[in-house]
């Protein structure tokens, strides 16, 4: 789903609403957030990429949601989606203990 102006509200509350483990703790901070901060209007930059009123709630809300669905998604979605040098990745880990 592509997240714009029109639709990241609600998709920002069915993020919420599957919160089910620690939701206490979610429920505090998330208020806190909401309500003594700017998160939910600021641009999510000042020049670039979605730098417009709830700028950083649809950024955040499109990277949450795409998060969400790659482990289910066909044909390993975020191998497809990397930089051919990173999809044959091998760690190095020498010197490493």
């Amino acid at each position: 789903m592509y997240i714009n102006n029109e639709n990241v509200s609600i998709e920002y509350e069915r993020l919420k609403s599957l919160v089910d483990k620690r939701k206490t703790e979610f429920n505090i901070f998330i208020n806190k957030l909401e309500n003594e901060t700017s998160w939910l209007t600021s641009p999510a930059s000042t020049k670039f990429h979605l730098c417009m009123q709830k700028g950083l709630l649809i950024h955040s809300v499109g990277v949450a949601s795409k998060t969400l669905i790659a482990p289910f998604a066909s044909n390993n979605l975020l191998l497809r989606l990397a930089p051919p040098k990173l999809r044959n990745f091998e760690p190095d880990y020498k010197g490493i203990k």
